[in-house]
């Protein structure tokens, strides 16, 4: 920005908490750019002359494993190293009636007849 008078106040969490929520009501529009990935970007928005907006999409955040990382939306699925590491890591934390209900598939007892379950249904 040119403005380097301008005050500047920052806005800091994880992704999907309503940050850009936020921004579009400080910014009174009706539509802002709201992405469903994952993203480590920076974007700073003018909102009014002499106060800008810095919003951080990601966070530094601890070394937990990449199962840990992938449930709290710090990595995308697509950056889990071992996949079905992930699938166990992510069985092990969600109850199998919630799985079952919502992927609308067949009792399973492990993670590969799980796996196929799902596979079957889509």
């Amino acid at each position: 920005y040119t403005n380097e008078k301008a005050d500047t106040v920052g806005i800091i969490g994880y992704p999907f908490v309503g940050k850009a929520s936020i921004i579009r009501k400080l910014k009174e529009q009706v539509d802002a750019d709201v992405k469903q990935q994952v993203s480590k970007m920076k974007n700073t928005f003018e909102l009014v002359e002499g106060l800008r907006m810095v919003e951080y999409t990601g966070l530094i955040v601890p070394k937990d494993d990449d199962v840990t990382q992938c449930v709290k939306f710090i990595i995308s699925p697509e950056d889990v190293r071992n996949k079905v590491h992930a699938v166990e890591g992510i069985l092990s934390k969600v109850s199998k009636e919630d799985l079952l209900i919502h992927y609308e598939i067949a009792d399973f007892e492990s993670s590969g007849e799980f796996l196929r379950n799902v596979a079957r249904q889509r």
